[in-house]
């Protein structure tokens, strides 16, 4: 019995930052713990799974911004599900619940990064070029109002993209690591 905790220490210190920190593991207890009160004590099934995985999700979105507002849908959490009741018990132990949550943390940080690197560095270098291009005068309406498209459409359309992008990787590497 004693095994598979140390796995589970083993991964969650192999993580990331989030996922070594004290809070992640207190935020993954207590939502496996809200999870878990079905008919399998100790795992939780698919709808329980999503359940905890929105209420990850929700918590995290406090401090993580836009990022986090975006959860896995549905159908991904099946596949996570089946990818990881590697025993096929029909169950997610509270040892397989951390690893999907370890999981889609790290996804979540890899939107944070997408998300603040073009909020940060990409948005006003573009609008910056297009204005210096255009020759818009600088303090006018115009320019204002070109900023101002340019981050819409950055955050309309090349952020979802790049999410989603990013969502697949992650979809694919939990798909890959059942096959193994």
């Amino acid at each position: 019995a004693a095994a598979p905790a140390a796995a589970t220490e083993e991964e969650t210190s192999g993580g990331n930052m989030l996922t070594r920190s004290s809070q992640f593991k207190k935020l993954v207890n207590w939502a496996f713990s809200a999870c878990n009160s079905g008919e399998q004590h100790g795992e939780v099934g698919k709808s329980e799974l999503y359940s905890g995985l929105l209420l990850v999700h929700i918590n995290l979105a406090k401090y993580a911004g836009p990022a986090a507002c975006y959860p896995p849908t549905r159908a991904v959490v099946d596949e996570l599900f089946e990818a990881s009741d590697k025993n096929n018990s029909g169950g997610i132990s509270k040892d397989e619940f951390v690893n999907i949550v370890a999981a889609c943390c790290t996804n979540l940080l890899g939107r944070i990064l997408v998300y603040y690197s073009i909020l940060i560095l990409l948005v006003p270098y573009i609008a910056q070029q297009v204005i210096d291009v255009l020759e818009i005068k600088t303090g006018s309406y115009m320019e204002t109002a070109a900023e101002q498209v340019i981050s819409m459409s950055f955050f309309f359309l090349a952020i979802p993209l790049l999410w989603n992008f990013v969502d697949r990787t992650s979809r694919d590497a939990a798909v890959n690591v059942k096959m193994d």
